[in-house]
């Protein structure tokens, strides 16, 4: 018999989601390392492609939301800190 899970229970986060940037809604953002994605007829980018951040801070999904220039479904990508910086 399983006991059932304590309200009270502590549990540790699996990622700290702490907003820790200065990186806002609609910023404008240059890629660092190309941007493949994997459903068919998806758009791929070289690294220094130019965006604008759609979402965030960085959620489970994996990051900031970027939606690339010249992305002609305009879905955004999914981007770690690491993965972008402010364009200038």
């Amino acid at each position: 018999m399983t006991q059932p899970l304590q309200p009270e229970a502590e549990f540790e986060p699996l990622i700290d989601l702490t907003p820790t940037t200065s990186i806002k809604l609609g910023d404008r953002v240059r890629t660092t390392v190309p941007v493949t994605v994997t459903w068919p007829s998806a758009w791929t980018a070289p690294a220094g492609t130019l965006g604008t951040i759609e979402s965030g801070p960085p959620t489970v999904a994996g990051g900031f939301g970027v939606v690339l220039d010249g992305d002609p479904d305009g879905f955004p990508v999914a981007l770690r800190l690491d993965e972008f910086e402010a364009a200038e």
